[in-house]
């Protein structure tokens, strides 16, 4: 039983689980890709739905229960991100201890001669004088940044010299691990500890709830223009409001709830006895209002090119009253009842709570910062050894061979300026 353990244990660990994994991943987000995904807002969904079945037909509910159209949010992608987690996971605790020990433990300087033989970087050569052959090697190895040790063998005569660079850069492979690690976590609790609603329309004036088991209210005010364009967007908290000009990519966060101005489009205020309407034409360039008590319906059409309106009066009935087109800030009669329509701006928000979002950034950030320090600085090592008859050996490991050969005719060149390598 403790074999089992064992090996599921280095199983759970392996690379090969999580190239795996990996290739998994990768197809399940091209199968996503191949689907088109509905929106996050629940209210949106039915209508979403309704737009998929006129595509898709009988094999709608079919893809909806598998989870094709919200695949990311999906019970069969979310394990699949928790199993990458657990290999991640593991592999890391299963390496630490090994990555930590290579860090902080004090290398092995003597080696035996069979050590060097098995390194496929590897150099020998004939010295005169021993001891100077190793102060040579020594300083040569000092000058390009490595931290040489040496060691004499009373017993055999032989001198050993031990040199690295780049020891810490191993930190980086753990850190890395662990980065991931937390990066995976607040990935996969978003959607359990945040939410966002997007393409929010709000006319000026307007007072949205925020909901989700928060007593806030917001109000967004007019559009500035030129050096001052931003929305001024009130927080109502049942005290005195918090007030804040909110531009594109500046967004405004209170109470842990960020408020990002998304957009802006033209929008229309109609004006009549019985009470005031709002138009905002997302989506098209037309919009119908009804005035139940003057049992009118107005169709309105915004015009870009010159900013005017054309709007189309009709009963009840479906009879049309007339047509034409208004002016911004026009007022006209209709079946002797006052109207006027006044210009404005609608404007776009999404509202969303992340309390993942500060810890997924560090994680990635420190993902990067440990990806970089383990490529930009190699663990570089060399071994050197002279025996008592003048018969020296270097072995390297982290190097390139043409690396290592730049270094190993250096190192000979200084030893023994008219000798030959046998390496």
């Amino acid at each position: 039983m403790g074999r089992w353990r064992h090996s599921l244990w280095r199983f759970l660990g392996s690379r090969q689980l999580a190239v795996i994994l990996l290739g998994t991943l990768l197809l399940a987000l091209l199968l996503a890709a191949l689907f088109p995904q509905m929106p996050v807002e629940p209210g949106a969904r039915g209508v979403w739905l309704d737009a998929a079945n006129l595509r898709y037909g009988p094999a709608t509910d079919l893809l909806t229960k598998l989870g094709m159209f919200d695949a990311y949010r999906s019970l069969w992608f979310l394990a699949l991100l928790a199993a990458l987690l657990l290999n991640t996971l593991i592999c890391t605790i299963q390496r630490a201890p090994r990555l930590w020990r290579s860090l902080t433990e004090p290398s092995t300087i003597q080696r035996p001669e069979t050590f060097y033989h098995g390194f496929a970087l590897h150099a020998e050569w004939a010295l005169d004088s021993p001891d100077q052959g190793l102060t040579a090697a020594r300083d040569t190895l000092v000058r390009h940044g490595f931290r040489p040790q040496i060691e004499h063998d009373t017993r055999t005569g032989a001198r050993s010299l031990y040199a690295e660079r780049g020891r810490w850069s191993q930190a980086g492979t753990i850190v890395g691990h662990f980065a991931a690690v937390l990066l995976a976590i607040a990935v996969a609790c978003r959607p359990a500890l945040g939410w966002h609603e997007g393409n929010l329309t709000l006319l000026p004036g307007e007072v949205y709830r925020i909901g989700h088991g928060y007593d806030l209210e917001v109000r967004a005010g007019k559009l500035g223009t030129g050096d001052q364009f931003g929305v001024p967007l009130a927080v109502l908290t049942g005290t005195s409001p918090v007030t804040e000009t909110v531009r594109i990519n500046q967004p405004l966060t209170f109470g842990g709830i960020a408020f990002h101005l998304q957009g802006y489009g033209p929008a229309v205020r109609i004006a009549a006895p019985e009470g005031t309407f709002a138009a905002a034409f997302t989506g098209s360039q037309s919009q119908q209002v009804t005035l139940p008590e003057a049992a009118l319906t107005l169709r309105v059409a915004h015009r870009p090119e010159d900013s005017t309106l054309f709007v189309e009066a009709l009963t009840a009935g479906g009879a049309l009253v007339g047509s034409g087109s208004v002016a911004h800030s026009q007022e006209i009669e209709i079946e002797g009842i006052p109207i006027a329509f006044s210009p404005t701006e609608f404007t776009v928000w999404q509202v969303s709570r992340d309390p993942t979002f500060a810890v997924a950034v560090a994680s990635a950030a420190l993902l990067l910062a440990a990806i970089v320090i383990s490529l930009w600085v190699p663990y570089r090592r060399l071994w050197f050894r002279v025996d008592d008859t003048g018969q020296a050996s270097l072995a390297g490991a982290g190097h390139r061979a043409g690396e290592f050969d730049a270094m190993a005719a250096e190192i000979h060149r200084t030893c023994c300026p008219q000798g030959e390598s046998d390496g």
